[in-house]
Parts: C-alpha cells; sequence; structure tokens
C-alpha cells in the first residue's frame, strides 16, 4: 500500500471486499425450515442418463443405505457401530447424485429413533461416498442449515476488504511483493484470490475441499492480521490472533457442505 491511499485502488478493493455478499453464501435446498421427511421429494431421483459405471455406483450406494437401515454399513467404523447399537428404526434417502470419478456427492436425509427414549432423530444435509473397486469405502457428511456460508470465498472477500480499510487509514501493503505492483495490479490480485475460490467449486469434490480450506484459513487470517494492524494490537498478539482465526474457520465441514451444494445445484 501507498503511504497515502489511492483513490483508485482504494475503491477497486474495496469493492472486490464487497461484492456480491451473496456469493459466499451458498444455496441451500431449504428456503425455510422445513418438517422432517420434505427435503427429499423424490428420493430415488436418477441421474440424466448415467454411464454404465456411474449407475453401478449409484445402485452400490443403495445397497449401501440398506446395510444402513440393517445397521450393516459401515459397522466397523466406531461412530456408525455407536449409532446402531443406540438407534432402531433407521431410515436413509438420497436425491440429487452428482457422480464423479470416484466418488457420489448426493443430498441426505436420514431418521431413526432413540433405542432408550424413543425420541425420533432426523438429519438433512450432503455427504460424499468415495468408491474403491466399485464399491464405497468410506464417506464424509455434514448436516445443513437454513443458510450456510462459503468461508473460501468469504475469507478472500474479508483479506481484500480489511487490506481496502487499511489504505483508507494510510498504512502501507506489508508484502513487497504486492505493494510493488502498482493500484491496477493490487485490484487484479484481489479479484484473482477471490475468483479462485469461486473457481475451486469447479475442481474433484477432493480438491475443492482441500482448497476451501485452503482459502478459508488464509484468508480469515490475512483479514484477522489486518484488523490488528489497524487496531495497532501487540503485533505478536496480532500474529496470535491470525493463526487462531485460520485454525477455526479451515473446518472441513463448512468447505464440504460449500463444495458439495454448488455441485448439487
Amino acid at each position: 500500500m501507498a503511504a497515502a491511499p489511492n483513490a483508485l485502488l482504494l475503491a477497486a478493493l474495496v469493492a472486490l471486499g464487497t461484492m456480491d455478499a451473496s456469493a459466499a453464501v451458498v444455496a441451500s435446498p431449504f428456503s425455510e425450515a422445513r418438517e422432517p421427511g420434505l427435503l427429499l421429494a423424490d428420493p430415488e431421483e436418477p441421474v440424466a442418463d448415467p454411464p454404465q459405471a456411474a449407475m453401478a455406483s449409484i445402485e452400490a450406494l443403495e445397497a449401501w443405505a440398506k446395510g444402513y437401515r440393517e445397521g450393516t454399513a459401515f459397522a466397523s467404523q466406531r461412530d456408525y457401530a455407536q449409532h446402531y447399537a443406540a438407534s432402531r428404526d433407521r431410515d436413509i434417502r438420497f436425491a440429487k447424485k452428482v457422480v464423479e470419478a470416484d466418488a457420489i456427492i448426493t443430498l441426505y436425509e436420514a431418521r431413526s429413533v432413540d433405542k432408550e427414549t424413543g425420541k425420533p432423530w432426523n438429519e438433512q444435509g450432503v455427504a460424499v461416498f468415495y468408491f474403491k473397486d466399485g464399491t464405497p469405502y468410506v464417506e464424509e457428511h455434514a448436516a445443513l442449515s437454513t443458510h450456510q456460508f462459503d468461508l473460501g470465498v468469504a475469507g478472500q472477500a474479508a483479506d481484500v476488504g480489511t487490506t481496502a480499510a487499511g489504505l483508507a487509514h494510510g498504512f502501507s501493503e506489508g508484502n513487497p511483493a504486492l505493494s510493488s505492483l502498482g493500484p491496477a495490479g493490487m485490484a487484479g490480485v484481489g479479484a484473482l484470490k477471490v475468483w479462485m475460490a469461486h473457481r475451486a467449486n469447479g475442481y474433484p469434490i477432493v480438491d475443492c475441499i482441500a482448497w476451501k480450506q485452503t482459502s478459508a484459513a488464509f484468508g480469515w487470517g490475512a483479514a484477522a492480521w489486518n484488523v490488528g494492524v489497524l487496531a495497532a494490537v501487540n503485533p505478536v498478539i496480532g500474529a496470535v490472533a491470525g493463526l487462531a482465526t485460520a485454525f477455526y474457520t479451515s473446518d472441513r465441514h463448512d468447505a464440504l457442505r460449500a463444495c458439495a451444494l454448488a455441485k448439487l445445484g
């Protein structure tokens, strides 16, 4: 950053830091709070014209669902074993499946009844099933709420926005590689960072999740550091705050949710 704020650079960075705030909000199947059972209107919704290999994967996924209802799918895994031991009347349905080379991304709705209390349980979310030799061997999932943020995109925007705030207060860019670019170059870097966080939605799901986690960690961590500089806090405290923020915003479940919902549309 220049010693005195440059009007063009400031305007460009403020625009990037606040651009399309809704872009960081991941689209959700929910338009409002829904009653259990209403998320998946057609749980057997097929994939349009699936190739033979994809159809085999989908059939394997449905076989896995049958195992979940019976308490045998992934029964050797501790969390599943505990769930099976504590529940009855289990059911799970899938919809909006997206098939990749070695994974299926899907919406799910799972239900069961607690054996001891008789209390019903319902969860709606996104799941990724990873396949090996045509069989799902591991999965990861994240429950949905009414809205969820893409912390990768939001983190990069926060970094850009707080950088603009620093410029407005006369601070200079601490990164010499960026400070030498000039106003147009700085604005271009900011645009590129936000665009790349968006672009990750087109990567394979494993790469997308990793990229979103990294974007969130670096973006929010840098934003926290920038806020510390603006508040004139001790540099050590600012560094600790930046690292802590990076750690807590790089949650894999958040990244999984953002990537899966982007792919499922």
